[in-house]
Parts: C-alpha cells; structure tokens; sequence
C-alpha cells in the first residue's frame, strides 16, 4: 500500500510539473517586487514571517528591505502563561549572479535587527528582553511560476549576536552564532512583481 501511495504521489507530481507553465524572470532595471516569506513549512502563517520590498536599480542587482514579525501566546485554558513579542528589519543588497530558463541563483547580503521581549507566569513571571543584530546573507534560489509572480527558498549564512536581559533574576548575557544560522533562517518566499 505505502509503494502504490508513493508512486501515485510521484506520478502527480511529474504531472502536475509538466503542467506548470513557467514565467518570464524580472530581474531588469526598474523591477520592483513586493514579497511574503513562511519561515519554514511548518508555520505558513503570519508568525515568525515576514513581509519586504525590492527594487532593482539596475539589471539583476538591485536592494531590498523587510519587515520581521511574530506574536504568539501560550495559555492553559484559564490565564496566559507565556507571550512572545518580537519586530525586526533587515535592510540588504539582491544580485542574481547566474540564471537558465525561469530559475535564477541569487545572492543577498545585509544587516538587520529584532528586539523581542518574553514573559512567562510559569517560573516567578520571567520577563526578558533580547535584541538580535545580525550581518552576513542569504544564498537562495528563485523560480518565476507565472510572469509577474516567483517562488524562492533561501536560507541565512552569517553572524548573529544576541544581547538579552532577564529583569526578574537581574542576568545579562550576550549570544554569538557564526555560519549556517538554523532551519529558524529556511525561507520559502512568494513574490509579486511590478515595474
């Protein structure tokens, strides 16, 4: 049952790929493109997503800025035990250094920053403060499925330097990661394009 399962999902697969009709890359000057990503397949949804524009100022080079957001609370039914809040942006450079056909390899580096701040009833009503700084940037792989519209997997390669403040216990602390920054980083991106 599971190999005729497989083979009936392969077969859908490739026909349904065979289907897809591929669109025209824009990475001219003057294309202007405004994004979404899901952070992982997992969570397509609002949370730990965020939300950009690029703009190339010439052929396959051009900037961008992003907007990172993510809220989520954790209750038992009778009060809320722990809430997240974090708001970031990322401000980087796109360069599309190879491309065939409707795929294009590309290239992005930048800087960026997220302050978060975490309560949490559970143990003595915690309360921390982080701010993450970050430079470094993403390799990624856009493919255009429709003219005017891309899809894009990226991951995140730099350094990453968290300062945090825990009020109740009155601890400071600083975070250093360096290199492949996690499947946290894993993007999957959609794209609208507009000149």
């Amino acid at each position: 049952m599971k190999k005729t399962l497989v083979v009936f999902c392969v077969v859908v697969i490739l026909i349904l790929a065979s289907l897809a009709t591929a669109g025209t890359p824009t990475t001219q000057k003057g294309s202007a493109a405004m994004w979404f990503n899901f952070n992982g397949l997992s969570d397509m949804s609002y949370q730990n997503s965020a939300i950009g524009l690029n703009y190339l100022f010439k052929d396959k080079t051009g900037a961008g800025i992003a907007l990172n957001f993510s809220h989520d609370n954790v209750d038992d039914g009778i009060e809320e035990k722990e809430k997240t809040t974090a708001l970031g942006m990322d401000l980087y450079l796109i360069h599309y250094p190879f491309q065939k056909g409707p795929v294009a390899l590309y290239l992005a580096p930048g800087v960026g920053f997220n302050f978060s701040s975490n309560k949490d009833k559970d143990f003595g009503d915690i309360h921390i403060n982080s701010t993450y700084m970050w430079l470094g940037g993403s390799v990624g792989v856009e493919w255009w499925i429709f003219d005017q519209v891309s899809l894009s997997a990226s991951n995140w390669v730099g350094l990453e330097i968290d300062l945090f403040n825990d009020k109740i216990n009155d601890d400071k602390g600083t975070d250093v990661h360096l290199g492949i920054l996690g499947s946290s980083t894993a993007n999957i991106v959609l794209a609208f394009y507009f000149k």
